[in-house]
């Protein structure tokens, strides 16, 4: 499939996964493609390195018709304690229509074990933009947690391959005793082919009330 095709498809059928996962992928022009037949495979890598971590974040989808099958691994050095921490998402949605799909899915960290959670997402894609929602709750008998994840992406074109790429991507988890964590991941960037990089800034706040932020720059690929 070509790029182009690639980013018509994309703007479609794999906007909402997408958004999810941080990858501008909303090409400039938004005209149907011709659907592939049977399952089509997409990822993306991305670097970011920040002045007190860097991070690894590594996604790999599997569409066929209304199913959609995630795997993400994120991998995050921390500079000054020489730490490394990770974090991977497994799952499975089905489209209902009109940007609607439900999904299942399996979360796994370091001292946490299994977490598996299920919801609903919805998106909408359009004129270079992409808007995605998604709300979980899990589903192993712990303590009800709701988590959030939204995420606008903008693709401004400068040409036929080329444009310039703006995301913004929010995660906040709250229980019973108020805000859990919130996170806020920013880019700003270039793009050429499947190409980004640009300027990067991720924020966080804890329960605990000790914001922090990790600004650099970050680098993807999509294929």
């Amino acid at each position: 499939m070509t790029f182009k095709m690639k980013e018509r498809y994309l703007s479609h059928k794999l906007a909402a996964s997408l958004a999810a996962l941080g990858t501008a992928t909303v090409g400039p022009s938004l005209a149907q493609a011709d659907e592939p037949e049977g399952p089509v495979a997409h990822g993306a890598i991305e670097v970011m390195a920040g002045q007190d971590s860097g991070t690894l974040d590594a996604k790999v989808l599997v569409f066929d018709g209304d199913l959609t099958v995630l795997s993400r691994n994120r991998v995050t050095e921390t500079y000054q304690e020489g730490s490394v921490g990770s974090f991977s998402v497994n799952s499975v949605t089905y489209g209902l229509g009109e940007g609607l799909a439900a999904f299942g899915e399996v979360d796994a960290a370091p001292g946490a074990g299994l977490m598996p959670r299920a919801g609903m997402q919805h998106f909408y894609a359009g004129n270079g933009f992409s808007v995605f929602n998604l709300l979980s709750i899990p589903m192993d008998g712990r303590d009800l947690d709701v988590l959030h994840i939204g995420k606008v992406t903008y693709l401004v074109p400068l040409g036929e391959d080329a444009g310039l790429a703006a995301a913004a991507e929010t995660l906040t988890s709250v229980n019973g005793e108020g805000l859990g964590f919130a996170t806020q991941r920013l880019r700003l960037g270039a793009q050429s082919g499947n190409y980004q990089i640009g300027a990067a800034a991720d924020l966080s706040e804890t329960s605990a009330g000790d914001p922090s932020a990790n600004v650099g720059v970050y680098g993807s690929v999509a294929f």
